[in-house]
């Protein structure tokens, strides 16, 4: 399992994105990222997706 911090810096940003866009981060964030690999294809591609 992989211990994850967060700092101040990126939930602030976090708070600061679009509704549509923050919903979609803290899912793969909070939940995903938790997984025992988050190196995973179905991961990573969720993210490039973001990005588009």
């Amino acid at each position: 399992m992989w211990q994850l911090e967060y700092t101040k810096r990126f939930l602030k940003e976090l708070a600061a994105l679009p509704v549509e866009i923050q919903s979609r981060v803290e899912l793969i964030v909070f939940q995903e990222l938790e997984s025992e690999n988050p190196f995973e294809d179905r991961i990573s591609g969720k993210t490039e997706r973001l990005y588009r």
